[in-house]
């Protein structure tokens, strides 16, 4: 009888370690977070609950200096927790954003009088996270305007972004995503082309299939009238309206001094004939009176 529960003991005892094994490893997988920074899968990187991960865009190769600048990053607060007082725009100082809106931040910048010329040594913008759970989650950006003195977006650059877990540098040079989803439903799109290989039209390899994301903006602009159309109103500024517009005042005016005129000559004919009439009439009564 004790051999048979020897045996039991021993199947039971097979069977938790069994379990234990299995159990373990879904247990640490719960706990890990694959971040996708790239579109690459090799740049994926994988992080703990409870860790702190810090992601940084950066531009290089330009060939002008920067007076204009509007950009987001975008995150999933499911997954990752930001902490909003870690956000510089170190390229840009005195950057103007919001880090109240739902899973994305945004900042606008300007500065005519001190151009900025892009290195490596600085990012466009950076931020710190929070693991809040494991799972499957990615860091994305989207450039709405970069522009230099001549006000039209830069044809010449190159995107890449870095990524470090607790402090420790993990990625360095990956191509980041271009985000599509939330940036076409926030309507974000300006007048810069953000290009997938994270380079500019006149400097990129790919000149043949040069793929892009573009999404919705707020704002339609033709060439045709130059007509921009907003959320909240329309606003004309065409050729034809003003140009239209500026013949009509001038008729009207010539119509007017015309008329003004005719009047004029009008009144001094017929004072013309009373004067004569009246001068008739006194000569005639000269007349009447020396006979």
């Amino acid at each position: 009888m004790s051999k048979k529960i020897k045996n039991m003991l021993s199947i039971l005892f097979v069977a938790v370690l069994t379990m234990s094994a299995f159990c373990i490893p879904a247990s640490a997988a719960e706990d890990d977070l694959t971040i996708s920074i790239s579109t690459d899968e090799k740049d994926s990187v994988t992080a703990k609950v409870g860790d702190t991960v810090k992601y940084a865009i950066y531009m290089t190769d330009t060939k002008e200096e920067v007076i204009g600048a509007a950009m987001s990053f975008f995150y999933n607060d499911e997954y990752l927790k930001l902490n909003a007082d870690s956000i510089n725009c170190e390229s840009f100082k005195n950057a103007i954003g919001n880090p109240k809106l739902k899973n994305f931040y945004t900042f606008t910048w300007t500065d005519v009088q001190n151009p900025v010329k892009l290195n490596g040594d600085k990012a466009l913008v950076s931020a710190e996270f929070k693991v809040l759970k494991g799972g499957k989650t990615d860091l994305s950006y989207f450039i709405s305007d970069m522009y230099g003195d001549d006000m039209t977006y830069l044809k010449s650059y190159k995107i890449t972004c870095k990524l470090w877990v607790n402090g420790k540098e993990v990625e360095d040079s990956a191509v980041p995503i271009v985000n599509n989803d939330t940036a076409n439903s926030e309507k974000i799109q300006g007048d810069f082309v953000n290009y997938i290989d994270g380079m500019g039209e006149e400097n990129s390899p790919n000149k043949d299939d040069h793929k892009s994301v573009v999404v919705e903006k707020k704002y339609i602009s033709t060439q045709q009238n130059s007509q921009v159309v907003d959320v909240t109103k329309v606003v004309e500024s065409s050729a034809n309206g003003s140009g239209s517009n500026t013949t009509l005042i001038i008729i009207i005016a010539i119509v007017v001094v015309l008329i003004a005129a005719g009047a004029i000559i009008f009144v001094k004919k017929k004072d013309e004939k009373k004067n004569k009439a009246a001068a008739n009439n006194a000569m005639s009564d000269d007349a009447d009176a020396d006979k």
